[in-house]
């Protein structure tokens, strides 16, 4: 399993701390049924459409005074599990890969779950069926959908702190969380403001769209796009391409457009800080909408405020989001060796 050497238990309500893993930005996600034809609409997909979640298992007691454990499939999952307030997790795929959901678990991956007393997976994973093997009786399997809009994710964070008696810790870092996010989307929409984009997405990137105020012109993937559906979209005269890093495809449709392409990122680094992801993804956008090389003096001064009004956020939330800033990794295309009909970016 990849996490680091030794877990720990840890205090309940320390939620969202890091864990082991060298740290590439990864993927985003989808479900089986997400759509993987390319579309020029004016309504995309939501950005992450895994299988509906299970309902909530009656809640039970790993032992007296103890925090269950928690393995979940990825980063994403892991992270969205700190936030309900668990404190012992580990996640299977490592996140130095492009795309964790087709990473393809080791046999002392799978031994590991012996010790779970819950195996949460977002259902999209390629892997997803040998993690619910594995698991065994003894530990309950959870469908988590993954997300970054503030709604869907309460959902389902207020699901698994139900489950295990975290409320509070998980009332406080939702708090926190829909402060930031709020704080990154009216100063992102500011600068939208008057502006007009023609915007293409992948389809596990319209989230992201939505952060920024703007509206989805078309979509490709998650299947790779065929010459004709890239001259479709082309035909739109796109402005901006909202990329997903972990599954590639908008190289073609920006190079056939002469579109800004916008690198986004799903998927955690080891910190499996949420609010990070949503920081990293609106200053590519920012970067995007002020113009390359346009903007930056004004931009990084302004930041400095930002990051202050995130903090005082946090502070009010009462919750554990930590401000960490990292630059959204680009790893190399690799659809062609990554790329699966079960997998979401």
């Amino acid at each position: 399993m990849h996490r680091l050497p030794t877990r720990r238990r840890r205090p309940a309500g320390r939620a969202l701390l890091a864990f082991g893993m060298a740290a590439f930005a990864l993927a985003a996600c989808g479900s089986d049924d997400a759509a993987d034809t390319t579309t020029a609409a004016t309504e995309a997909p939501p950005a992450t459409e895994a299988p509906a979640a299970t309902d909530a298992p009656a809640a039970t007691e790993p032992g007296a005074g103890e925090a269950p454990v928690v393995v979940a499939s990825t980063s994403w999952v892991a992270a969205i599990a700190e936030l309900a307030g668990a404190s012992d997790v580990a996640y299977i795929a490592p996140n130095n890969i492009q795309h964790p959901p087709d990473y393809e678990p080791t046999a002392s991956d799978l031994a590991a779950l012996a010790d779970a007393d819950y195996v949460l997976m977002a259902g999209f994973e390629g892997f997803a069926e040998a993690l619910t093997e594995a698991s065994g009786s003894d530990a309950e399997v959870v469908n988590v959908m993954t997300s970054y809009d503030p709604a869907m994710l309460r959902t389902e964070v207020e699901k698994l702190a139900a489950m295990w008696g975290t409320e509070a810790v998980a009332a406080a870092n939702l708090e926190a969380y829909d402060a930031g996010y709020a704080a990154e989307a009216e100063e992102l929409q500011a600068i939208a403001e008057g502006q007009e984009h023609v915007v293409v997405a992948q389809a596990f990137a319209v989230e992201w769209v939505a952060l920024a105020g703007l509206e989805v012109a078309g979509t490709y993937g998650p299947a790779p796009a065929t010459p004709s559906e890239i001259a479709d979209l082309a035909a739109l005269e796109p402005t901006l391409i909202f990329e997903n890093v972990h599954m590639g495809g908008g190289t073609e449709v920006a190079e056939a457009s002469g579109a800004h392409l916008v690198e986004l990122v799903n998927f955690p680094e080891d910190d499996l800080d949420l609010l990070a992801v949503v920081h990293d993804n609106a200053h590519e956008i920012t970067h995007a909408l002020e113009g390359t090389g346009h903007g930056d003096e004004g931009h990084d001064e302004g930041e400095e405020g930002h990051d202050d009004g995130h903090d005082e956020g946090a502070a009010a939330g009462g919750g554990n989001l930590r401000r960490h800033r990292v630059k959204p990794v680009r790893p190399p295309d690799c659809r062609a060796r990554c790329w699966s009909w079960r997998s979401a970016g």
